[in-house]
Parts: structure tokens; sequence; C-alpha cells
């Protein structure tokens, strides 16, 4: 089974496209979208449309949710509230309601989940040592395999070991039943950790691909930055930060 795993698009409708091509001769059999579909870039709506088409199986991000009307922009830095807000006005009534109803956890294949921050919060930043552990024990507990999450838009691959946890090669994870692991494919839209294009992971079997599907991030840039709120978030697609 070949799966297309990505993360925090964040209505970035150029990196979305691009991730599709990318894939296509590949064929996969499902596409995963951990969440924050929408919130910062210019074509919220748009993207939404494509997940829909495409039956991405996906879940709830907290823009996602803030987009929808239902939950308030609590911890939001400004910028985020201004596009947050402006979303929110963008998107159609059917479009929030479909945000609205999304699921904070899918199961993508037999012992595989998704959510977007983590296990114990969908806002969970996995950041700190002790948080990735304390999840891995959580997935331990659980019998699961693996977990695939969002949220900080930076990748990473982390597994059990003697000390607790080990960081894994950002290339490929082989994944295996006698110990558990957590992967972070990147930030499809807004890569924070240098990274030119929208960074998506290939699951081929039980081999994790860690890859990169470059197109014209200056045009979204030029896109957003002609929205009230929009340079700083175009210098940081720039600079990949």
């Amino acid at each position: 089974m070949r799966v297309v795993i990505f993360s925090d698009i964040h209505a970035n409708l150029e990196a979305l496209d691009a991730i599709f091509a990318d894939t296509a001769a590949v064929a996969p059999d499902r596409y995963v979208c951990l969440g924050d579909v929408v919130g910062y870039y210019s074509d919220p709506e748009e993207c939404v449309h494509r997940i829909r088409e495409r039956e991405v199986l996906c879940v709830q991000g907290n823009h996602d949710a803030v987009a929808s009307g239902f939950e308030e922009p609590i911890d939001f830095n400004a910028v985020a509230m201004r596009a947050i807000r402006w979303t929110h006005d963008e998107l159609s009534v059917d479009s929030r309601e479909w945000l609205h109803l999304l699921p904070r956890r899918i199961e993508i294949a037999p012992g595989i989940i998704g959510v977007h921050g983590s296990l114990r919060d969908r806002d969970e930043y996995l950041l700190s040592r002790f948080a990735v552990r304390t999840n891995l024990e959580l997935l331990k507990k659980e019998g699961a395999t693996a977990a695939f999450f969002g949220h900080t838009h930076q990748r990473a691959a982390y597994a059990e070991a003697n000390s607790g946890v080990a960081g894994l090669s950002i290339s490929s994870v082989e994944l295996s039943a006698d110990r558990c692991f957590l992967i972070n494919p990147g930030g499809a839209g807004q890569p924070r950790d240098h990274i030119v294009g929208a960074p998506y992971v290939l699951l081929d079997g039980i081999t994790a691909h860690f890859r990169v599907a470059l197109y014209d991030l200056e045009q979204t840039a030029q896109k957003v930055e002609r929205l009230p709120y929009g340079t700083l978030l175009a210098e940081r697609l720039r600079r990949g930060v």
C-alpha cells in the first residue's frame, strides 16, 4: 500500500498542487493530510475544494478549527489572528462546516495513526524530548506501530530506544513491529526547517520516504503579499522558516 502523507498546507494552493503532481506517477492508494488545510496563505476555499475532491483522509488542525468559527484563536499571534479572521470570511459556509467536523485522529493503516499535534492534544508541539517520549509510550500502550503528526512545520522522525528516544535520519524510515515510531512529514505549505518546496512523506509498505515537491513559491509569496497581513508570511516562505 502506498500512502502520501502531508501536513500544514495553510491555504498554499501551489504547494498542494505540487504534491499531487509530484506523486501522480506513484499512483498512491491514499492521500492523508495531518491538519491545517487553511490559515496564513491566500487560497483557503480552493485548498478545501482540492482536499475534498481528492477524497484526502484529513484530520483537524488548530487553524482549521478556528477558521470554521467554532473555536476561539487562543494563543494565536497577531499575524495569525489577522490571517485566520480573513480566512474565515473567505470560506463558504459549507467549507467551514466541513472543517468543523474533521476528526482529531484517523487510522492511516492498521496500527498507524494520524494526528495533528500529538496523541494527547491536537495543539501540542512535539518538540521536546519529554513530549516525544511520552507519546511513544502512549503508542506502545495502544499497541500501535507509528503515529504521523504535524503542527511543528519541521520534518522529524523518532523511535523507541534504550535511552528512551532515538532521532532518525530524515531520508527514509523503515517501520517495524518491535518498536514505536513518530514521524512528521514537515510543513508542506510553510516549512520551518529551511526547505524550499513542499515536503511530504511517501509511505510505501513499511518504509516512509521523506520527499519534497518543488514549485514556484514566489507565486504564493506574491499572492499573500497583497493581503493586509501578508508581508511577513511571504518572507517566511521565501526563507523556509
